[in-house]
């Protein structure tokens, strides 16, 4: 994995003492919309089994238009503490949901502790108007803790997407009491996520 250290003091400072955060982006290009004005909503968990207490792993998306900007991005993330939602052996995770404006989107890059991917990845997702999306969960490995885990994982750190609808959805639904329906469940394609957005064949 190609990783650089960058400013991205916004991003992190976010995190405070909580177990998971999102981020909507700058003031000029921030990307959120309620439900009841037109946007919608995408839903998931992220975590990681990578060992220690203070590690944040940070998903970031922007739209398609700005999925080469280094500054108008958005991002979903979780931070080591003991408030986890899925704790189970390695595995420490928490949900999230984000209600954004509708259009096309790309999963572009991650982070760990600040350090950040340099190679620009194109995962895309659609948020449609009206609607909520369960995207899947996002889980951080690396390759000494979870060796033979995935491997057609193409670097030592990677992130691995699955469907855990079964467990995630009700622990979602349980937290955001508006919700009226479960959101549908639509995975996000990692085929063009290498090397950093793995769905493990093994």
């Amino acid at each position: 994995m190609r990783i650089l250290w960058i400013a991205m003091g916004w991003a992190v400072a976010n995190f405070a003492m909580a177990s998971s955060f999102t981020s909507y982006g700058p003031i000029y290009a921030r990307h959120k919309q309620s439900l009841e004005q037109g946007g919608g909503c995408i839903s998931g968990s992220i975590g990681t089994t990578l060992p220690g207490k203070h590690a944040q792993t940070i998903v970031y998306f922007a739209t398609e238009a700005n999925a080469d900007s280094n500054f108008k991005l958005a991002h979903f993330a979780y931070a080591m503490d003991k408030k986890n939602d899925i704790a189970d052996g390695q595995l420490r995770a928490n949900v999230f949901r984000m209600c954004l404006k509708p259009g096309k989107y790309q999963l572009f890059g991650v982070s760990v502790t600040g350090t950040v991917s340099t190679e620009r990845v194109r995962v895309p997702f659609v948020v449609e108007p009206g609607r909520e999306t369960y995207l899947g969960s996002f889980v951080f490995h690396n390759t000494s803790s979870n060796r033979g885990r995935c491997s057609n994982a193409a670097s030592w750190l990677y992130v691995e997407v699955k469907d855990e609808s079964v467990r995630d959805l009700p622990l979602i639904m349980n937290r955001e009491k508006s919700m009226g329906t479960a959101p549908a469940v639509e995975v996000v394609d990692t085929s063009a996520g290498a090397p950093y957005f793995v769905t493990c064949m093994d």
